[in-house]
């Protein structure tokens, strides 16, 4: 299932077009054994409640902008540019791990350097349009 996220700027509104992982099978595959995304697609992560969640990069090819958001549509946090090299699939419990600092009900996935090209930053609000 695909929906668009809608971003306002001065010059009009932003779109990216979202896979969602909703499942907890979802959620557990992300975007892990993709060869990359096209621009301003993602990957939107919904969970049932708002909380402090982690993520990983476990058989991941390429890089990643990790954006958290509360129940209301509003970035808490974003993790710029986060390794695929990070994850030790030797031992994975030594892997790094990506934290929020907030409690969040949303996080989008976008390719390395997509978030800053969105002008993404805390405190942006996004509307999410099924």
């Amino acid at each position: 299932c695909k929906i668009e996220i809608v971003r306002s700027t001065r010059n009009g509104e932003e779109m990216i077009k979202i896979d969602l992982a909703r499942t907890q099978a979802e959620q557990e595959k992300g975007l892990s054994g993709r060869e990359a995304l096209r621009e301003n697609e993602g990957m939107l992560f919904i969970f049932p409640k708002s909380q402090r969640n982690y993520f990983w990069m476990k058989d991941m090819n390429f890089d990643l902008d990790i954006i958290w958001i509360d129940s209301g549509g509003e970035v808490m946090q974003i993790d710029k540019q986060v390794s695929a090299n990070t994850y030790n699939s030797a031992n994975p419990d030594s892997s790094l791990m990506y934290r929020s600092s907030h409690p969040i009900m949303y996080v989008m996935e976008l390719e390395s350097g997509v978030a800053d090209k969105l002008g993404l930053s805390v405190n942006s609000k996004l509307s999410i349009v099924r």
